[in-house]
C-alpha cells in the first residue's frame, strides 16, 4: 500500500464554478456601464476561451504577462478602467459564498478524503485576476481548511500544462510525482500536464454518464468528485 499518495485539484471548473464567477462579474460590470448583462457575460466567456488558447499555443508566455494581457482585454471588453476592475473584483469575491460558487460534490468529497487522512493540495492557473483573490475565495468557502498546499502559476512563473508546475507542487508537498493523483476538468491542461510529470491524471466531467479507471494508462474519467476515493483505492491501495 502506498501511504504517501497525495490528491491535487484544479480550482476553476473542478472545485469552483467558473460560470458563476464570470456571470457575477458581468452583472456588476453591466451596472457600472449600463450595458446588457447577457452580452457582457457572453463577451467574458468568449474572452476566457481566447486567453486559454493564447496560453496553450504560446508555452513561453510568462504567467505574469498573460495575466496582464487578460486584465487589459477584460477592461476593454467591459469598457471599464483598471481602478474599476479592481473594485469590481473586490466586490465580487467578497460577496460570493459556498452555496453559489462551490460545486455540490466538492465539500463531501474533501471531507471523505480528509477523514481517511489523505493529503490534498491545489494547482491552478490564473487569468484576469491574481491568485490572491482565488485563495481568499477558497478560504471564504471553507475549501482551504482541507488544502495543505496551494500552488498558482502567477506565484511560481509556470502554467499548466507545463509539467514544471506539477513537479514543483510534488516537491513542495513532499511526494513523488508518481504518487500524485491530479484532478481537473481540462484534458490538455490538467490530465495532459499531470501525465507529462509522471502523475496520475483524472478528468472530472459532471455531464459524463460513466466512471472509467484505466490503471495501465494512469488515467481516469469521473463524473463526480465523490469518485476520487475510488481512484485513490485503485492507484494507491491496490497498485499494479
Amino acid at each position: 500500500m502506498k501511504s504517501s499518495c497525495v490528491v491535487g485539484f484544479d480550482v476553476w471548473g473542478t472545485l469552483l464554478d467558473l460560470e458563476k464567477i464570470l456571470g457575477a462579474i458581468a452583472e456588476i460590470a453591466s451596472s457600472i456601464r449600463e450595458v446588457d448583462k447577457a452580452l457582457a457575460s457572453q463577451s467574458l466567456f468568449r474572452l476566457h476561451e481566447e486567453m486559454k488558447t493564447l496560453r496553450r499555443i504560446n508555452p513561453s508566455l510568462k504567467p505574469a504577462d498573460l495575466l496582464e494581457a487578460s486584465r487589459i482585454s477584460m477592461m476593454q471588453a467591459l469598457g471599464i478602467s483598471g481602478d474599476e476592475l479592481g473594485d469590481l473584483f473586490n466586490e465580487v469575491f467578497n460577496s460570493l459564498k459556498e452555496d453559489n460558487i462551490v460545486f455540490s460534490d466538492v465539500l463531501p468529497a474533501l471531507k471523505t478524503l480528509k477523514t481517511r487522512k489523505i493529503r490534498m493540495g491545489v494547482v491552478g492557473n490564473v487569468l484576469f485576476w491574481p491568485s490572491k483573490y482565488t485563495i481568499k475565495l477558497l478560504e471564504n468557502t471553507g475549501i482551504a481548511s482541507y488544502i495543505e498546499h496551494a500552488v498558482f502559476s502567477d506565484e511560481v512563473g509556470v502554467s499548466k500544462p507545463d509539467r514544471g508546475i506539477f513537479l514543483f507542487f510534488s516537491e513542495i508537498i513532499g511526494v513523488s510525482p508518481e504518487n500524485l493523483i491530479y484532478v481537473g476538468d481540462n484534458v490538455v491542461e490538467d490530465v495532459g500536464g499531470a501525465l507529462a510529470a509522471g502523475a496520475i491524471g483524472v478528468l472530472v466531467n459532471r455531464k459524463a454518464g460513466r466512471t472509467t479507471i484505466v490503471p495501465e494508462l494512469r488515467v481516469a474519467l469521473i463524473n463526480s468528485l465523490d469518485q476520487v476515493i475510488s481512484v485513490y483505492k485503485v492507484f494507491c491501495e491496490n497498485p499494479l
